[in-house]
């Protein structure tokens, strides 16, 4: 019978909680560009068996974002924040599933691959909190990863306002031209309609002029014709998921 080739990586990442709790990675002052790469590649095989062996293929902007990756997970698991002897057996049983081996190495690529260096370092915080929490692979949870994965610094300032300014309404949600009268339009209206499409946001497009719509063929499926008054974005739980994980890594 084959081994098993998710053996191995459940190996690296419980190695890897261990190691990251016995080493206190000091991110900030690690001069990163100044280092060599022979020198770079023993600092990581001491704190991270996962990437340490793949290291050397590495360029510059790619040591950049793994710095940032070490910084977010170095945020949850380090040697201020041990894991106790309960949590690690947790651990074990989560890592025992194959399911979970792959969400958690999908996370960390995804991460490493991310359009964003402060998107790199959320999503490492995330595999922090996998490897803690033994977080589930939800539709909700993989929305959020897979999100992160594609924005960039723009798509996160303007969700993180845009969000602000709906949740002030009582009923979290804000008609677009309402929202363009606060915002400028021309810096928001691309990232509000990759938001949507990436289910930060939902679009609403129920308003009283809808039902005639309905029995109107020219209709456009997508409601592209309609006008900004007639569109809503609303906020759920998975806008109120990512605007925490962005409070924290802020604070």
């Amino acid at each position: 019978m084959d081994e098993n080739p998710l053996i191995p990586l459940k190996e690296n990442l419980t190695n890897l909680v261990g190691l990251l709790e016995d080493v206190n990675t000091n991110i900030d002052e690690f001069e990163i560009l100044d280092t060599s790469l022979e020198d770079w590649t023993e600092i990581l095989s001491k704190s991270s068996k996962v990437i340490g062996s793949i290291v050397k293929i590495y360029n510059v902007s790619e040591k950049i974002t793994f710095k940032r990756f070490l910084k977010g997970l170095n945020s949850k698991i380090n040697n201020k924040n041990i894991i106790d002897y309960k949590s690690k057996q947790k651990l074990d049983n989560y890592l025992s599933k194959n399911q979970n081996i792959e969400f958690v190495y999908t996370t960390i690529r995804k991460s490493l691959t991310a359009n964003s260096l402060n998107c790199t370092e959320l999503l490492a915080i995330i595999v922090g909190e996998i490897l803690q929490k033994q977080i589930e692979m939800t539709p909700e949870n993989i929305t959020i990863i897979d999100a992160l994965h594609s924005m960039n610094n723009y798509d996160l300032d303007n969700f993180y306002i845009i969000y602000k300014l709906i949740s002030e309404i009582d009923n979290r949600n804000l008609r677009l031209d309402k929202l363009y009268s606060r915002v400028d339009k021309s810096t928001v209206q691309i990232s509000v309609n990759k938001l949507i499409n990436l289910q930060l946001f939902i679009q609403d497009t129920i308003t009283t002029h809808q039902g005639m719509r309905w029995e109107d063929d020219s209709t456009d499926p997508l409601n592209t014709i309609m006008d900004d008054s007639e569109k809503f974005l609303s906020l759920y739980n998975v806008s109120d998921k990512l605007f925490n994980l962005l409070e924290k890594s802020r604070s």
